[in-house]
């Protein structure tokens, strides 16, 4: 990837790829992985957030395709992750 991305770390004055940077506030950098991943044929990333190490967040491409693998579970408002979730941004459930 550093090489295929080396005209954008070259712009944006970086010497090498590294997690800190795909961590940072950098859009310009964030955003060339993303169209690289999905000329790739990637349908989404995920990643970690550079605001809580702790979650995960996940992109998915528009107009990406995904097969169901099973019947889906509703989510009940007494989900333990929902009612985290909610927590976490102060919403009421």
């Amino acid at each position: 990837m550093r090489a295929e991305l080396a005209a954008t770390l070259l712009t944006l004055r970086l010497s090498d790829l590294d997690l800190g940077h795909v961590l940072g506030s950098s859009a310009a950098l964030t955003q060339t992985i993303a169209r690289w991943a999905h000329q790739h044929g990637y349908a989404g990333l995920a990643y970690t957030s550079r605001l809580d190490a702790r979650l995960t967040l996940w992109a998915l491409f528009e107009g990406a395709a995904f097969e169901s693998i099973g019947e889906p579970d509703p989510i009940t408002p007494d989900d333990p992750d929902l009612a985290a979730t909610a927590r976490l941004y102060g919403l009421l459930v």
